[in-house]
């Protein structure tokens, strides 16, 4: 006789007891609360309903027809809603306050009651457990297939841990990873939850040691100390000792993260002695690195310093890095030009401590005894590749600083490239057999015009000690040779 416009199913107001969102809805999840407000909408206008099935309920709500069903029967289980027969399917939606006051809302079995005793009981006058938590709870025990005693277990571990008002959705979380663990049994649970427990107190012992005091771990914080400990396979001391490094950034467990993944990467050892090793001996690699980079200019990060310095690692003894750092160091070079002048010497085959002291004495040595030629013969300037060229062709020719001292004293008075002149002269003593300055002296060549030659007692070339000005100036020299063969090389390109 009476009806009432289609439209209003649409335009109309559904109403939602407050009951429902203060008690139901904080533990339920988003797609049982959407198939709860969903039914308790079509509910209102039963006359419509004819013919509506599950399958349209999913289209409309996006959803899967497993998926609806499963939320209602999760209202079931709450005693909200009610299945009246199951072909075609039809479901009661009752009024939370409706049936808490009436005390037909949940028409539970034996086992759940003794189940929500023993709920109760844990938690005491501690907390007024509300029946949705506890039908909550019970879901795990008919959805997870967790047993009674491993549930019961596990409530009484969070209020132990995390304290009596620990929320029962979290809580859920929890209960979840038992089941992926294989727990079922009480004993299962026994097992797991211990361990859980050593992995709190883990995390909360690596909290104090970073100076977080005054708190519980978070479940962030435990996740990753579960990580370290289960998957990264550090113990907990090893842990403890790499909490020191968080000295040079702030002592977070995310801080602490990267340090263990860093560390993970460049040692096996899992253990507190093995770590402490392992970063006694990354401290002292640093101090290392610092030594051979600290003196060049413009300085360096410590980070590319280790890195530079692991790279020439590679090639070149720690004395042999430091012989070339000083070379560097002397001429105001950085580390471009300490990494040229060890492609120089790794191409002359100078990796050893004994090759590049032997080098570098040589070198020196030639340096000294051409500065020496120079002043004799009036050349001026500074020495030249080409010039120690020409005095490692007459080493190798046999002569020594008496007779080289002697050509340049006959190269004094000459204009133009006296060192060739020297050279000319050294070639014709050598065709000639002459080995001695005597032998020399008597090959009568005219003298140059100017002033006398200078006579050099020849005993000064048999020990060198040498300036500070000396050893820069080698240094130039060194570097320069490095620069050209870099230059050659294409290593590098010097304008």
């Amino acid at each position: 006789m009476f009806e009432m416009d289609a439209d209003a199913l649409i335009y109309g107001v559904t109403s939602v007891e407050n009951l429902f969102i203060r008690d139901y809805l904080p533990a339920a999840k988003g797609d049982q609360v959407k198939v709860y407000l969903w039914g308790l909408y079509r509910s209102t206008r039963p006359g419509v309903q004819e013919g509506f099935t599950l399958e349209d309920a999913a289209a409309e709500m996006e959803m899967e027809k497993a998926e609806v069903e499963s939320a209602l029967r999760y209202w079931e289980r709450r005693g909200l809603v009610t299945l009246r027969t199951s072909t075609p399917p039809v479901y009661v939606f009752h009024s939370p306050l409706e049936r808490r006051n009436s005390g037909t809302g949940f028409k539970a079995d034996d086992s759940y009651v003794d189940f929500a005793e023993s709920v109760y009981a844990a938690f005491g006058d501690r907390r007024k457990v509300r029946p949705p938590e506890i039908a909550q709870a019970w879901e795990w025990v008919q959805d997870l297939g967790l047993s009674q005693e491993a549930v019961l277990m596990l409530i009484n571990h969070l209020i132990a841990v995390s304290g009596p008002q620990f929320s029962f959705r979290k809580a859920e979380k929890t209960a979840t990873e038992m089941r992926q663990s294989g727990v079922r049994s009480a004993e299962d649970a026994e097992g797991w939850l211990k361990n859980d427990l050593s992995l709190r107190k883990g995390a909360e012992s690596v909290l104090r040691a970073l100076g977080r005091r005054g708190r519980l771990a978070s479940d962030a914080e435990i996740e990753l100390y579960r990580k370290w400990r289960e998957e990264w396979k550090y113990s907990h001391d090893a842990i403890l000792e790499a909490t020191k490094e968080t000295t040079r950034g702030e002592p977070t467990f995310a801080y602490l993260d990267g340090i263990l993944a860093g560390i993970g990467k460049r040692t096996t050892s899992r253990t507190a002695a093995g770590l402490e090793e392992h970063l006694k001996s990354q401290k002292d690699e640093g101090e290392r690195a610092f030594e051979i980079c600290g003196p060049l200019r413009p300085a360096v990060s410590r980070q590319v310093a280790l890195n530079l310095y692991r790279e020439w690692r590679k090639t070149f003894p720690h004395a042999v890095l430091k012989a070339a750092s000083q070379e560097c160091a002397r001429a105001g070079g950085g580390t471009e030009e300490l990494t040229m002048l060890l492609s120089s010497w790794e191409e002359k085959g100078l990796t050893t401590e004994e090759a590049v002291t032997q080098y570098l004495e040589r070198f020196r040595a030639a340096g000294a005894d051409l500065r020496v030629l120079f002043e004799t013969c009036g050349r001026p300037g500074r020495i030249t590749q080409a010039d120690r060229n020409w005095y490692a062709k007459w080493r190798e020719a046999g002569f020594g600083m008496d007779m080289l001292t002697l050509a340049a004293q006959r190269a004094f008075g000459i204009t133009g490239n006296k060192i060739a002149y020297m050279d000319s002269i050294l070639d014709r003593w050598k065709h000639s057999g002459v080995t001695t300055p005597e032998e020399a002296a008597r090959e009568k060549p005219p003298e140059p015009q100017g002033r006398p030659p200078k006579v050099l007692n020849a005993q000064r070339f048999s020990q060198r000690a040498y300036s500070e000005e000396d050893m820069r100036s080698t240094s130039d020299d060194i570097i320069r040779e490095a620069l050209l063969a870099a230059r050659e090389n294409g290593l590098e390109d010097h304008q």
